[in-house]
């Protein structure tokens, strides 16, 4: 028990540097991380559409659709 009796001791003490955030400081500091990620997604979604639209123009014959056509029997 007197090992607990420490701990606690010691938690209360380390509490007392701890700085006090306040729950609009909190707010801010995640609405920030969390606009930030959102600005990355965006970013890479840009920079994706931007490359499969290049490749889709300098390479526009390097997919065959020739097994896509319509069979030439008529129907029954």
């Amino acid at each position: 028990m007197d090992e607990l009796e420490l701990l606690k001791k010691d938690w209360q003490k380390r509490e007392q540097e701890l700085p006090r955030l306040s729950y609009n400081d909190i707010y801010k500091m995640l609405l920030k991380k969390s606009s930030s990620i959102v600005k990355w997604i965006f970013y890479i979604s840009i920079a994706e559409i931007i490359l499969w639209t290049v490749l889709a123009l300098v390479v526009p014959n390097a997919v065959s659709y020739t097994h896509l056509t319509l069979p030439t029997t008529p129907y029954v």
